[in-house]
């Protein structure tokens, strides 16, 4: 193919949005995401250029200051903002939506299914809900515009110097710099919501 390395991606059918959403991306904001090489929609497929190391995997060879977090969420945030007049396309496009008034009743159904955390855990989480409500309340009064929450749990970001990020994305490649692939972070939630 001439692109060198590349990556395959067969979403399972409650992940089948990432395809189309990929595609999307790469028309958005195409300084800040890998523009695929090929995307089946039908089938959830798509076909990326190899992007560089995963942060996790550059953690692992050794400690890393706690700053390396800062750079790759600057232009995430940048992304994710270029993103707002997108979200209603997100949404239609399949990816779950998980907007700021809706928040308090998502973590309400997680921790209710919740069988991993202990009882008393569970009694700390619930006791939280007045502040979640609060921070959404908040939130939505100042006008706080949330974005579709694809949930793609690949830990893509990459640290900042160590690792030599580019201008343009969070994310180093063969060659130093590249931006993050779609599937690298999580797609667009609430902008204040995730960040990794």
């Amino acid at each position: 193919m001439g692109h060198g390395a590349v990556w395959f991606k067969a979403n399972p059918p409650a992940g089948a949005f990432e395809a189309a959403l990929t595609s999307a991306l790469s028309q958005w904001v195409p300084e800040h995401v890998l523009e695929p090489l090929a995307v089946d929609v039908g089938h959830g497929w798509s076909l990326l250029p190899d992007g560089g190391d995963l942060f996790r995997d550059v953690l692992n060879r050794g400690p890393a200051d706690p700053r390396a977090w800062e750079e790759p969420l600057r232009p995430y945030a940048s992304m994710r903002h270029a993103l707002i007049p997108h979200a209603e396309e997100i949404e239609l496009l399949g990816a779950p939506s998980a907007r700021t008034t809706a928040l308090p009743g998502i973590s309400d159904r997680v921790i209710a299914g919740n069988t991993a955390l202990r009882p008393d855990d569970l009694t700390r989480l619930r006791e939280l809900r007045p502040r979640l409500v609060d921070w959404c309340m908040e939130l939505a009064d100042v006008g706080s515009r949330p974005l579709a929450d694809g949930t793609t749990r690949r830990t893509g970001l990459r640290p900042a110097t160590s690792a030599g990020l580019s201008r343009e994305g969070c994310c180093p490649g063969a060659d130093g710099h590249r931006p993050a692939a779609p599937g690298d972070s999580l797609p667009p939630g609430h902008p204040y919501g995730r960040c990794g």
